[in-house]
């Protein structure tokens, strides 16, 4: 409910945007953009800039979006920010939510009402010792890094949390595995971010609380190893160990927790088989052909199906950030035009076709992807042992029985999160390569057996007409000035 929540306050950097057809609002846009300090917003204060500089004072909201941004000024209500750092320094009368690569808010900071929350989708959250949030800091992202005061409760989601400080109320956490060692790998992925001149370095995974932190609610957390738990609770801390599976050769059916496992095991694989069970069934009855006619590049181009799930995966999320920044370039472009009317409609309409396309992709990259997969090896297994004679029969059992196959692959330990990966990389290629009928240019060949040839249009050769006769034997003597056609004397002719 808090992670819902938390998006659902992103959302109303649009959705304010609509706000108040009769308040005052400024606009402010370009490369930089400065608030001066002896200038004052009346209304709303929206913005689209790179770099950020708010001095003066806002008498409503700010609203927008900047790769940079300095708040030392005040604004009495709400900050709804999307961009890459942002730094707190001011005055804010209400609620912080920000998206974005780093949060920071310093200990000049100052939340005036007692209800205001921090909400925040980061890589990196730090409040620093001697800042306060009144109320609840949710968050979710890389880590949390907690020097300060919370008059609330505090929601994580992510890999490192640090609450050094003191929380009024309960802690609840979802973190990494404090043994998996440093986050060198993710410093190398994020490079990039150093050429912005963004202030980030990432802790290590898991939970820590030192000697000097406060809790005055109840800590629980859950992660795949404990955490450094030193503060001051009101209660003992709750841990709740993330399952990970055996190894093969640690497995003893005669030891209960074994038996436990086991048990587990075979529920998830009921429960696997019964969604993609019920999928394909669905599938066959209503697009047979469709559902089928990725089958053909798994079964001569695995290559390059596996190739192109790979990158459409990696694509897709690159398509769906582009997809919503246009849509907010758009609410700001018609914001600028004066065209609020159309500001929510706009929003609406293309936000709809955003999340309902990304939403119709996913379904086909986690869900289908698997089926035909599962179609295709129940397939092989199915005509080795009974044959096969393209009847929709055949076609059932071969579902059925490639979908008990990955079930039982898909929840194996160890090695069932690799051959998951694979099966939907496989999947997706395939199916991305029937949808948009990619083909490879291969050399001629004698048609594979069972390929249909396609009808060719049959052009009838073109008729020339033979080239005239010169006939070459001499005229009788004195016949050389008669007119043409006087040729009597010709027996040939009678």
């Amino acid at each position: 409910m808090r992670l819902k929540r938390l998006w659902s306050a992103l959302a109303l950097v649009i959705l304010l945007l609509v706000s108040g057809g009769t308040s005052a609002r400024e606009i402010l846009q370009g490369d930089v953009c400065t608030l001066e300090a002896e200038r004052t917003i009346s209304g709303n204060l929206f913005v689209f800039c790179r770099t950020l500089i708010v001095n003066g004072q806002v008498e409503g909201s700010l609203i927008g979006a900047a790769l940079n941004t300095e708040l030392r000024g005040s604004v009495r209500d709400d900050v709804y920010l999307l961009g890459g750092q942002l730094d707190v320094y001011g005055t804010l009368g209400d609620d912080l939510v920000f998206g974005g690569a780093v949060l920071r808010v310093h200990p000049q900071a100052i939340f005036e009402d007692e209800r205001a929350d921090l909400l925040a989708a980061s890589l990196s959250t730090t409040l620093f010792s001697g800042a306060v949030i009144p109320n609840n800091v949710t968050n979710a992202g890389y880590q949390l890094l907690l020097f300060g005061d919370v008059g609330g409760e505090v929601n994580f989601w992510g890999a490192a949390l640090t609450v050094a400080g003191s929380v009024t109320r309960d802690v609840e956490a979802q973190v990494g595995d404090s043994q998996s060692g440093d986050p060198s790998q993710v410093q190398t992925l994020l490079i990039p971010l150093r050429f912005l001149n963004f202030d980030l370095e990432l802790m290590n995974p898991g939970l820590i609380v030192p000697e000097d932190a406060v809790i005055g609610g109840t800590l629980r957390y859950t992660a795949p190893s404990p955490g450094r738990v030193d503060g001051q609770l009101a209660e003992s801390p709750v841990y709740i160990p993330v399952v990970v599976a055996p190894d093969f050769t640690q497995i003893d059916l005669a030891s209960e927790n074994n038996l436990a496992w086991l048990g587990n095991y075979v529920v998830q694989v009921i429960r696997e088989m019964i969604t993609l069970g019920l999928i394909g069934v669905l599938g066959l009855a209503m697009m047979p052909r469709q559902l089928q006619a990725p089958l053909y590049n798994l079964r001569q181009r695995p290559l390059s199906s596996l190739g192109i799930g790979i990158l459409a995966f990696i694509v897709s999320f690159g398509v769906w950030l582009v997809s919503a920044l246009l849509l907010l370039i758009i609410v700001f472009i018609l914001l600028a035009l004066q065209m609020t009317d159309l500001v929510l409609i706009s929003f609406m309409a293309l936000g709809a076709v955003d999340i309902g396309g990304a939403s119709l992709f996913y379904f086909v990259a986690i869900y289908v992807s698997r089926v035909v997969v599962a179609l295709g090896l129940g397939r092989v297994v199915v005509r080795l042992v009974l044959g096969d004679d393209g009847s929709a029969r055949i076609a059932y059992i071969s579902l059925g029985v490639g979908v008990a196959i990955v079930a039982l692959l898909a929840w194996l330990p160890l090695v069932g999160s690799v051959i998951t990966a694979l099966i939907l990389a496989l999947g997706l290629g395939a199916v991305t390569m029937a949808g948009t009928r990619i083909q490879f240019r291969e050399p001629p060949r004698a048609q594979a057996q069972g390929a249909v040839a396609l009808p060719t249009r049959m052009v009838a050769p073109r008729q020339i007409p033979p080239p005239p006769v010169i006939e070459d034997k001499p005229s009788p003597p004195g016949t050389d000035n008669l007119p043409d056609g006087f040729n009597w004397w010709d027996e040939e002719q009678h």
